[in-house]
């Protein structure tokens, strides 16, 4: 019970004395107690908690830990016919290999940082300790969408990490569980895991795949006039409003019913983005212009590539300094 789990130990004791016919007086609990490294406070009486002790190489850098310190016999075999050192040497993990390193670059990287707040950082370090596991990685992010958008580019991030883990690291685990995991990390990233269209009510727990027909593949333009917004700011400024849930039946029905209830607050914050929906709804083959999420990109739909391209010409044009990407709904 070095580490803690002084339960468990007592527990197992018991069954192997039991089936070897052997007799344990309380005495030699106490006597096995004294004898008995303790090395890891942990709680509910203790200091610490498992993700400390993770931290540190976990289980196998305690059985490295304490065969160095003359503490524990190696020559002892145990069940996958190995002896307890070489097991240790297989499976111990130093705190350099399950480290979790960030590295950011790309033309929006400077309005990030690497550290534990990043969503990388703590879709990583989530999935790690709700593992249990050793495993380290060291992640590169190129940060090609702009930050505070909202387009999701964040969450986007935070599921791709978790789903690059759960490969990389050669991890089972329900999707169930991945998508409370995500959800932990922020209400857009349980539908950023799937990246299909879904239908997502409550604060995003609650998904379902939801195909709009005529939506698969349409051409959509991307504007963002250079404003970061905080979507905690945003909703602050939203009056709270119950207007009724989006039709999403057919694509027809979502222009000509859907809306964002964000937009009215978000352009109060920042009146650019009406300038970019007026730039917007000028453009030829336009089937549809609003704001994403909290703000400030907007997007349109439009019925060509060709439509989309006249589009984005005209308005780089106009406005050098927007950001705009054309791209296209993802197909299934």
């Amino acid at each position: 019970a070095a580490s803690g789990g002084s339960t468990n130990a007592t527990i197992h004791l018991i069954a192997m004395a039991r089936s070897a016919g052997v007799d344990l007086s309380l005495e030699d609990f106490r006597r096995l107690s004294a004898s008995t490294p303790f090395i890891a406070d942990l709680k509910p009486s203790g200091k610490y908690v498992m993700s400390d002790l993770h931290d540190v190489g976990g289980t196998p850098g305690v059985l490295k830990y304490m065969l160095e310190k003359g503490m524990l016999h190696g020559d002892c075999m145990t069940v996958t016919g190995k002896t307890l050192a070489q097991v240790a040497k297989d499976r111990g993990v130093s705190p350099q290999d399950a480290a979790i390193d960030l590295v950011i670059d790309g033309p929006f990287g400077a309005g990030l940082d690497a550290g534990p707040a990043n969503l990388v950082m703590r879709a990583a370090k989530g999935l790690q300790a709700y593992l249990g596991c050793q495993h380290g990685a060291r992640l590169r992010l190129t940060k090609l969408l702009p930050v505070a958008s909202g387009i999701g580019g964040g969450s986007a991030d935070a599921a791709a990490t978790l789903r690059l883990l759960v490969r990389l690291w050669e991890v089972r685990i329900d999707a169930e569980e991945l998508a409370a995991l995500a959800l932990d990390l922020g209400s857009d990233v349980p539908a950023c895991l799937a990246s299909v269209t879904q239908f997502v009510t409550g604060r995003g727990e609650r998904l379902a795949r939801h195909d709009v027909s005529g939506l698969e593949g349409s051409p959509m333009l991307l504007v963002n006039p250079g404003v970061g917004l905080s979507t905690a700011q945003v909703f602050a400024e939203w009056d709270r409003q119950d207007r009724g849930a989006l039709c999403a039946e057919s694509l027809e029905r979502l222009i000509e019913a859907g809306r964002n209830d964000l937009q009215a607050p978000a352009v109060a914050i920042a009146p650019m983005i009406a300038d970019v929906l007026a730039a917007l709804d000028g453009a030829g083959g336009l089937r549809l212009a609003r704001m994403s999420g909290s703000g400030a990109t907007c997007f349109a739909l439009f019925d060509s590539d060709a439509a989309m391209a006249r589009a984005a010409e005209t308005i780089r044009a106009a406005r050098p300094g927007w950001w705009i990407l054309e791209t296209r709904i993802r197909s299934a």
